[in-house]
Parts: structure tokens; C-alpha cells; sequence
């Protein structure tokens, strides 16, 4: 059955239809979802439905058969009820109404519902004991009320199927997983995506692993976007081994970042795309000992820390030979005042090998004084990307292996020759 602009007359007949196996409508007067009706029965029967208030959501619906997208519903009505409780895919949109035990939802978005505290409080009688069991996708955006996703005990069946977490403004959070939450999904997640949460101060809680089991060995993409409390990504321990799969690590607008990835072995050896910017306390990007783990390092992008001296901060014991980064394709270092060199210390050889690298955008780093390539490093480079003339200059006047190095590449400008 497909109706678009629901009339009352059908709408109320719906719950005598007890064969009915599917449904997509279009309400647009969110009223009908608050009222209560006599028959029930062709709600409770549904296989599939897709129903939702506005008219371009229904776009949204993805892969999953029970679709229930509501905005403005103040207070659900019986068959509301039962959908809420059968819906595998939620959205719900400056909505005050009682949302439902969440046993079945697979993909959870709220948004604007000012109210909502935490998502789960199992002190609470009204939270089932399987609440959020197979949750697999959950987007939180302007609720500003939210503190913690979880408030006590989590119960063993909670988010342990949650992949995606994506939060957006929600500024009275402190801490994006604590480790009662992070306990439960930390096995299957895979992206962790948190934008303009001002009070957010760590994103990890681990300080109740022990050493020797890996945590988030599936989590491909961490993206962090305005948090200018955050200043921390982990606390507690992060055994060694965690993170192997982080292929994609971003984050900017964290000035009170003062170190950006914890310094554990065997960890961070698929990270493919590093890309740091606007992060004002960060006096370095990496210390020596965790680049050299970095092998499969393609994309190195460094924007707008100004108070960044040096990419890689090289350790004592630690030895950098010149196959860092074998993989490295990419290099844009953009608007780093302070920036002295690419690497403090000594390298065996001097430059980096970097046989992959094709791309290299150096602008306004007037204060740097070496660039890790010599003579026969980065065979692919044809050319250099700078922003004006000024950078021109300052890059001819660094430190090079010998003066021809830079007849080997041509020197583009946004604004002139």
C-alpha cells in the first residue's frame, strides 16, 4: 500500500487491514502520529513500512525494510508506538515523544531533541535490558542537553553491533566513549566521526583495559572536527597492537591538543591519510617512533598549527633511516609559521627515498630550513606547488644536499610565475 498526504478517513481504516504486509506514506500533518486508534492489528503485522513527515526524507532510507522518520511529534499515539518499536531505521527530529525501547533499530538519528540527557540509563525500569542490541549506526546531531550516551551499567547486549557513531554539536558532552561504552562496541567499530562539541575533552576513555588485548581493531576513520576543549584522544591505557585498521586519522580546530596519537608499538600500521590543522598547541605532529611504524602512510596533510616546529620529533635511541615513509604520496604542508624542518634529527643518508611522492604543496612555512629530499629521493616529483612569490623565495633558501637539486623540479604558483 503507498499513499502520499494521508487523509484521516484512510488513516484510521489502516489498523482494520490485518493482511497488510506493506506500507510507504507520506503524513505531513505530524497531528495523526499523536492520535490514539481502535485497531491495531495491521500496524502489528507489518513486514516492511516506510513512513515519514517530511517530503524529501524520503531519500533517506537506505537498505533496511522497517523505515519511521518523525519530526516535530510531541507525544506518540498507540500505533506510533508500535512502529517506534518495530523501526530498524529511526529518525527522529525535534521529537519530546517517548521513543521506544530501541531493541530493533539498526540506524539511529536524533536530532534537535532538546530534552534527551543520555540515550540509555539502565538505573532506569523504562530501559528494556536489551535496549540498542542491534544498533549498528548511530548519528546524534543538536541535542543540547545530551551528556553521555550511557549513564550506569551497560548491560552485555547494548552496542555491541554499534560500527558508526557520528556525533554534531552536541555541546555538553566531555567525553565522546567512556569506557563503559567503549567496552561494549569497541570490537566492531569502524567510524567515529564528532564535529563542534565545545566542552568534548577527551574521545576515548580506556583506563579500564589491561595490557595485551588490542582495543578498536576494526576502527578505519576517526574524524574530528572544532573541538576546542578536546585535549586528549585517549586516556588510560591503550595496549600495544590497538588501532591497526585506522586507515583515515583527521582532525582540526583542537587547540588544546597538545600531542595528537599515544606512543604504543604495533599499532597505527594501515593509517593511509593523516591530516592535522588549526590544533594551535601542537609543537609537533609525531615523534620519531611511532613514524617509523607508519609504512603505509599515503596522504600527509598539516594546515594552520602555528605553533608547530617540526613535523617528526626525533627521539634519543631512535634511529630514522631513509626508507620513512615508503608508501608517501602526497605532502601538503600550508601556513606553519613556526615550522623549522620537516625532521629533527639526523636521518642515515640525509633525505628521505620517498619513490612514491608526486605531489608537494609547501606554502607560507617562512621559517623552514630543510626539505627531506636530495638528489635521488622522490623520483616521481616533477614539481613543487607554492602560493606566491615570497614562498618561492624562502624555499630556495633552504638547506639542500647540493644546489641542483632545484633545477630537478618546476615551481608552480597560485599567483605568479
Amino acid at each position: 500500500m503507498i499513499g502520499y498526504n494521508i487523509r484521516e478517513s484512510l488513516f484510521l481504516h489502516i489498523g482494520y487491514l490485518e493482511r497488510l504486509a506493506y506500507i510507504q506514506m507520506y503524513i505531513s500533518d505530524v497531528r495523526y502520529f499523536s492520535q490514539d486508534v481502535e485497531a491495531l492489528d495491521g500496524w502489528k503485522n507489518l513486514k516492511k513500512f516506510m513512513i515519514y513527515c517530511e517530503y524529501d526524507w524520503y531519500s533517506l532510507a537506505t537498505i533496511h525494510q522497517k523505515n519511521l522518520f518523525l519530526k516535530n511529534v510531541d507525544r506518540a499515539g498507540n500505533w506510533t508506538k508500535i512502529l517506534l518499536t518495530e523501526a530498524e531505521d529511526l529518525i527522529l527530529d525535534s521529537c519530546n515523544c517517548d521513543r521506544g525501547d530501541f531493541v530493533n533499530v539498526k540506524k539511529l538519528r536524533l536530532v534537535n531533541c532538546g530534552t534527551i540527557e543520555n540515550l540509555l540509563d539502565t538505573s532506569k525500569p523504562e530501559f528494556s535490558p536489551n535496549a540498542f542490541e542491534n544498533l549498528e549506526h548511530l548519528n546524534l546531531a543538536n541535542l543540547e542537553s545530551l551528556k553521555t550516551i550511557c549513564q550506569s551499567e551497560i548491560r552485555s547486549l547494548s552496542f555491541k553491533k554499534m560500527r558508526v557513531l557520528e556525533i554534531i554539536r552536541c555541546k555538553n558532552v566531555v567525553c565522546i566513549m567512556p569506557y563503559n561504552l567503549l567496552q561494549r562496541c569497541h570490537y566492531v567499530l569502524q567510524v567515529v566521526s564528532v564535529n563542534s562539541c565545545t566542552e568534548v575533552i577527551e574521545i576515548f576513555n580506556s583506563e579500564g583495559f589491561t595490557q595485551g588485548i588490542p582495543i578498536l581493531p576494526k576502527l578505519e576513520r576517526l574524524q574530528l572536527t572544532s573541538l576546542q576543549n578536546l585535549i586528549r584522544l585517549f586516556s588510560g591505557n591503550v595496549p600495544n597492537g590497538s588501532l591497526r585498521k585506522l586507515s583515515s586519522l583527521q582532525v582540526s580546530g583542537s587547540n588544546k591538543l597538545q600531542f595528537l596519537l599515544p606512543q604504543i608499538t604495533g599499532a597505527f600500521v594501515n593509517l593511509k591519510e593523516l591530516e592535522v590543522g588549526s590544533c594551535a598547541s601542537l609543537e609537533y605532529l609525531l615523534l620519531s617512533s611511532l613514524a617509523i611504524e607508519l609504512k603505509n602512510l599515503e596522504r600527509l596533510t598539516v594546515k594552520k598549527n602555528y605553533a608547530m616546529e617540526v613535523i617528526i620529533e626525533g627521539e634519543d635511541g631512535v634511529v630514522v633511516n631513509k626508507s620513512l615513509f615508503p608508501r608517501l604520496k602526497e605532502v601538503v604542508l600550508v601556513d606553519l609559521p613556526t615550522l623549522g624542518r620537516f625532521y629533527r634529527g639526523e636521518i642515515a643518508g640525509r633525505c628521505f627515498d620517498w619513490p612514491l611522492v608526486e605531489f608537494v604543496r609547501l606554502e607560507l612555512c617562512p621559517n623552514m630550513k630543510m626539505f627531506p629530499i636530495g638528489s635521488k629521493s622522490a623520483p616521481k616529483l616533477k614539481k613543487i606547488h607554492m602560493g606566491d612569490d615570497d614562498d618561492v623565495e624562502w624555499f630556495k633558501a633552504m638547506e639542500w644536499e647540493d644546489a641542483s637539486i632545484l633545477s630537478r623540479f618546476e615551481i608552480s604558483c597560485k599567483t605568479g610565475p
